[in-house]
């Protein structure tokens, strides 16, 4: 999925999610859709992706949100499906503007990657 040909299928500015609690975090970006994201596995890999949060859901928009559709679905082949439950989860995609490494590393500690990311 992620060798070279996916460059042309697969838009890497992007992550999607699904919000299921709707609590202060559906609330914060609903008043300010500027969000981090932090990756972290101890003790030393760290990465901060910083960017836009959009909130799709068809309930608010009173229309069909395709992101919200597809976000659902992936997420029931994972668990047990039921379309039903779909416009009760909105998705979020969290567009990506800049990215930082924040290694435990000599080239981390919150050095500002190139982004995007050059092609290989």
């Amino acid at each position: 999925m992620y060798g070279p040909e996916a460059q042309h299928r697969v838009d890497f500015s992007c992550i999607g999610s699904l919000e299921m609690a709707k609590k202060h975090s559906y609330a914060n970006y609903k008043a300010n859709p500027q969000a981090t994201i932090l990756f972290y596995q101890p003790p030393m890999i760290s990465y901060e992706l910083r960017g836009q949060m959009e909130i799709h859901d068809q309930v608010d928009s009173g229309k069909r949100e395709l992101y919200q559709q597809f976000l659902n679905a992936q997420h029931d082949v994972y668990h047990a499906p039921d379309m039903n439950r779909w416009l009760r989860y909105p998705a979020y995609v969290f567009r990506i503007e800049e990215i930082y490494d924040n290694c435990v590393t000599k080239d981390g500690f919150g050095t500002q990657m190139e982004y995007p990311i050059p092609a290989k």
